[in-house]
């Protein structure tokens, strides 16, 4: 029964210490990654503790060289991070990969769809600043894009939300909380449930352990120097949160104490006056 309430004390005191990592705002722009440390707006952000199915650390996937997407725990905001690689496709599927215009899903779109999910220099919104092939695909169940079907690269490189040095997509980016539905649902991320988890095709293998594509992405660079012809390619959704402030956990430690001596003190007094026992 004692460790029982202690069990349960510290669950309380985990709840208190991160609970506010649900509170941070979600964000459309640009983002910085540095030393497995996501700065996303206001946000400072981490890739979740423990590891993926396969046996790999999530953060390892932050601070690799592979581009990867990370998904928001606690706003429901979905960035990727091409890891300064030239990337022309990035497409992002849910539920299934059978996926039309009216297919179910989580996405949504509170800046705009198609054309006018578009970012100028002066308003944010899901896609980076830019002129793009074709409108980017803004369904419930598919998010994605081409920067170009030719040579160009024609990305914004100046002004305000950009995501591009040289025209391409090659600077991490926020598409903002577009699935608002999925906060604090990891499990969910990486379901095989039909209608359930990112995917992409079964062809692309099972880099995270949850079975073919599931928690997978599809992404294409550019040929060198720039246009189509690269190799279409596969990687994966990292969960992450909010970094907790060092205040907080400070507090959860010596709320721990605490605890961990009023119960001390309850078995002392109740040791005290329980009733001798017959030999």
């Amino acid at each position: 029964m004692f460790l029982r309430r202690i069990h349960h004390s510290f669950a309380v005191l985990a709840l208190l210490a991160f609970g506010s990592l649900s509170a941070s705002p979600a964000f459309a722009g640009a983002i910085t990654v540095v030393g497995g440390v996501i700065t996303n707006g206001t946000s400072t952000l981490q890739a979740v503790s423990g590891t993926a199915p396969n046996g790999r650390t999530w953060e390892s996937y932050v601070t690799g060289t592979v581009p990867v997407a990370y998904f928001d725990l606690g706003t429901g905001s979905l960035m990727f991070d091409p890891k300064g690689i030239s990337i022309n496709i990035v497409s992002f599927l849910y539920g299934t990969t059978a996926v039309t215009g009216a297919t179910p899903g989580p996405f949504v779109y509170t800046t705009g769809s198609g054309i006018n999910s578009i970012s100028n220099s002066s308003t944010e919104r899901t896609w980076p600043a830019g002129t793009y092939a074709v409108p980017p695909t803004t369904f419930m169940a598919r998010i994605g894009a081409s920067v170009s079907l030719t040579n160009g690269n024609t990305l914004s490189t100046s002004g305000g939300n950009t995501a591009s040095t040289d025209g391409t997509f090659n600077v991490p980016w926020s598409f903002g909380a577009v699935a608002p539905s999925l906060i604090n649902s990891q499990a969910t991320l990486y379901s095989n449930v039909a209608g359930q988890g990112f995917r992409s095709v079964t062809s692309a293998g099972n880099l995270l352990g949850y079975g073919n594509g599931i928690g997978m992405f599809l992404y294409t660079p550019y040929a060198a120097p720039f246009g189509p012809g690269a190799t279409t390619s596969y990687s994966v959704l990292v969960p992450v949160q909010a970094v907790p402030e060092p205040a907080t956990l400070a507090m959860a430690g010596i709320g721990a104490a605490a605890l961990l001596a009023r119960h001390a003190r309850r078995r002392r007094d109740a040791s005290a006056i329980a009733p001798a026992t017959a030999a």
